[in-house]
C-alpha cells in the first residue's frame, strides 16, 4: 500500500510507515479532514495528526482508521 493517493495536493505533509499502517501529519485540521475522508474511501489503516506547534514531543492525533486502532493504543496508554 501506498500513501501517494491520500496524500496527493495537500502541503506541509509528512508520512511514516510502520508495519502497514501510517502516520500522516500534516498542518492544519482542514488538511487532516481531507485525508480522513481519502482514508476512509480507500479503507487504508492510518492515523492522521496534526504537527506541533513546538519542537518537541510526538503530534497531535486527529484521527485514526479503523476507530479501534486508536481505541486499543488510548487503553493501552492509560494502563
Amino acid at each position: 500500500m501506498t500513501h501517494q493517493h491520500l496524500t496527493q495536493n495537500i502541503a506541509d505533509i509528512r508520512v511514516t510507515e510502520c508495519e502497514g499502517s501510517f502516520l500522516i501529519t500534516v498542518s492544519d485540521s482542514f488538511a487532516a479532514a481531507i485525508v480522513l475522508e481519502r482514508v476512509i474511501r480507500y479503507q487504508v489503516r492510518c492515523w492522521i495528526g496534526l504537527h506541533q506547534q513546538q519542537t518537541y514531543g510526538a503530534p497531535f492525533i486527529y484521527a485514526a482508521y479503523p476507530l479501534q486502532m486508536w481505541m486499543v493504543e488510548q487503553s493501552e496508554q492509560v494502563a
